[in-house]
């Protein structure tokens, strides 16, 4: 449960009914480190939910302070970066890896956090006075501490009904909690008031606060250089040729977009599509996920994903100029066998650059299946239905982009990152049949 969010990645999310455990763990052996955040902001890792602290003249103040047999030891991580007094306490929510620590740190600092976070420690009949928050708040509060505001607010329920977005204002640091977790799938607590819709909300909002960090200090000709962009498109696309409208004569009455799929390869190539589309979406899923289980930072991760994107967009602009030599079936074919060979190989990559490789591969494999399935679809339609087969191919892409999140967190619950990856590679290199037997255009109206 890593929790300071200096990095977007948007991962998909699984809905785990069940009350929180915490297993006996041997702590003697858990090292607290300290890692630079931004400003006076540091992060301390050990076992549980990862503690920010921010120092400066007026003292420390800490968000969160995972497991009580930690408490010496994160007492003495915070001595080293200052020997001041810990002034303010807050937490993110009530589970113990993240209020542990209350009964030792509370002696010292003043306790702050949601209502309900006190009313279910309270609730917990060995909870100590010291653990209990003595400031609490609804919606939001503010404590004006070492120079900047930091922001508590409470967005309603989401990992539970007490969880708390910690915004450091002038840092331009988030700390999320348990709302974000980057080591393993996000974990709603319905048995504490957990909500899936509120969860998703919650992540929302946190984005908004780092675009609104990210874009804020962007000069006027920036936004002004953003307007033109949409007129010259237009200006761009009124010079492609019009086409002659289709003879809607042959379409025969009573027809409707689901006959189209009774056209030879029409079936196959939505497959294909969709394969194809669900290997993009596993890999922004994945990608974070398992280089975050190799130690990358997220500079590292960021890059990898960078690098395919890149790979995506030359692809793209390459293709125009080799259209005439490429056969359509033949690269979704090539693609499909090579998103399964990279798939394959990722989990193997312990390095950042070779992930990087991966990537670079898979972009190129990617980013030519559009221009080639858009292709294929004009070529299988009368030209009176081409507008049907887009919608067609839309709806199974918009219907798999929501459905396939739920079901990558369902697998990969049950067979980690490397057999998600694994498992998708299977399906898509499978997916090159089906692609080789993409049938001719056919007479039907």
């Amino acid at each position: 449960m890593r929790t300071i969010l200096p990095f977007v990645a948007r991962l998909g999310l699984m809905l785990l009914a069940g009350t929180w455990l915490v297993t006996a763990q041997d702590f003697s052996k858990v090292q607290i480190k300290a890692i630079p955040v931004a400003g006076n902001i540091h992060m301390l890792e050990g076992q549980g939910g990862n503690i920010a602290v921010s120092t400066g003249p007026d003292g420390v103040l800490i968000v969160d302070d995972q497991f009580a047999p930690l408490a010496e030891k994160i007492s003495a991580a915070i001595e080293k970066l200052d020997s001041g007094p810990i002034r303010f306490v807050l937490n993110t929510h009530w589970h113990g890896d993240h209020t542990g620590g209350n009964a030792h740190f509370g002696k010292k600092g003043t306790i702050v956090a949601h209502a309900n976070v006190r009313t279910r420690l309270a609730g917990k009949s060995d909870t100590p006075k010291e653990a209990l928050p003595v400031f609490t708040f609804t919606n939001f509060a503010s404590v004006h501490f070492n120079g900047e505001e930091i922001r508590l607010i409470h967005l309603g329920p989401g990992h539970t009904d007490g969880d708390t977005l910690i915004h450091f204002t002038k840092s331009g640091v988030v700390h999320m909690g348990d709302l974000f977790t980057n080591r393993r799938f996000p974990f709603v607590d319905l048995g504490s008031g957990g909500n899936l819709a509120g969860l998703l909300h919650d992540i929302e909002a946190a984005l908004e606060l780092i675009a609104i960090r990210l874009f804020a200090p962007l000069q006027p000709w920036f936004w002004m250089l953003l307007l033109t962009l949409p007129l010259a498109s237009l200006a761009w696309a009124g010079r492609v040729p019009p086409e002659a409208p289709a003879d809607r004569s042959q379409h025969a009455q009573g027809d409707n977009a689901w006959n189209l799929l009774r056209l030879p390869g029409l079936l196959r190539l939505l497959l294909v599509n969709w394969l194809l589309s669900s290997s993009w979406d596993v890999h922004s899923f994945l990608v974070p996920v398992l280089g975050h289980e190799r130690g990358f930072s997220a500079s590292a991760i960021g890059l990898v994903l960078g690098v395919f994107a890149v790979a995506v967009a030359a692809v793209r602009l390459a293709i125009p100029f080799l259209a005439h030599r490429l056969a359509e079936r033949k690269v979704l074919v090539f693609a499909m066998l090579t998103a399964g060979a990279v798939f394959a190989v990722y989990p193997f990559a312990h390095q950042a650059w070779v992930m990087g490789v991966c990537a670079v591969f898979l972009g190129f494999a990617l980013g030519a299946v559009q221009p080639m399935v858009m292709t294929t679809l004009h070529q299988l339609t009368p030209p009176h239905r081409h507008g049907e087969a887009i919608a067609l191919r839309s709806m199974v892409i918009n219907l798999s982009s929501a459905v396939m999140p739920l079901a990558f967190g369902l697998v990969g619950a049950a067979l980690g990152a490397t057999g998600l990856f694994w498992a998708m590679g299977v399906l898509v290199a499978s997916g090159s049949i089906a692609a080789r037997r993409i049938g001719p255009q056919s007479a039907l109206p």
